[in-house]
């Protein structure tokens, strides 16, 4: 399987070994795991010839396009993986549109230059919530958006307050308007003794406002700053 990458830097020997992460031939068919834009040329152990080009914006967008892209005319089976939290996702194809459960889906095609498989994924931003047997993140919610994990960062608050100052509504949703945000406040921490105070006191909200959130693997690339993945509800 060739995917033409060529790097030399310290991360070389696991970009060596990306056609791997991606897709993977035995002999029954093809199998994609992962999403990128890429050409795949195999044989399986057959001896039939795979090629299939793979397009996407994934995962800024969630639709991927998986077609052929020599006139090579061997039935085989391409099986694309869908994610856990892909619930909704639908392939789209000559026999219509269907959905895809969680899990994989798999099809029987003759990849010539005119086939194509569309793979939906939403990616959609949702609140996730943990066991309330964490302590650690006890009271708090994440937001992911497809894949991605966000987080809350300080260069986006107004002010730029410490997010530990940030407490969001998981009741209220999630906008995603080319940027991803969410309902909530930011409070004011009332004077007590470090770090136990008495019972009962509690931190003052500020008004509503919108809490940008941004890709976790994006934090800090504005210069210093603090962030949060999990944050407390109000």
């Amino acid at each position: 399987m060739v995917l033409g990458l060529v790097l030399s830097d310290e991360r070389g020997r696991t970009f060596a070994s990306l056609d791997t992460y991606l897709a993977t031939a035995d002999e029954d068919g093809l199998q994609v795991h992962q999403y990128a834009d890429a050409r795949i040329s195999t044989r399986l152990p057959d001896g039939r010839a795979v090629f299939v080009e793979i397009g996407t914006a994934y995962p800024d967008a969630g639709r991927v396009t998986v077609r052929g892209h020599r006139d090579r005319r061997c039935a085989v089976v391409a099986t694309l993986r869908v994610p856990s939290w892909a619930a909704g996702a639908a392939v789209v194809d000559r026999d219509g549109h269907r959905k895809a459960g969680p899990g994989s889906v798999s099809m029987r095609r003759r990849f010539s230059v005119s086939e194509e498989i569309h793979l939906d994924l939403p990616v959609a931003p949702r609140w996730t919530a943990a066991d309330p047997r964490i302590d650690a993140v006890r009271g708090c919610v994440a937001v992911e958006r497809g894949p991605l994990v966000l987080c809350a960062e300080s260069t986006d608050l107004p002010g730029g307050p410490h997010v530990d100052r940030v407490r969001v509504d998981p009741d209220r949703p999630l906008r995603d308007d080319g940027a991803v945000t969410a309902s909530g406040v930011l409070v004011e921490h009332t004077d007590a003794a470090w770090p136990y105070g008495q019972a009962g006191q509690r931190d003052r909200a500020g008004a509503p406002v919108r809490i940008p959130l941004v890709p976790y693997h994006s934090w800090a690339a504005r210069g210093p700053s603090t962030m949060r993945i999990w944050l407390p509800t109000v």
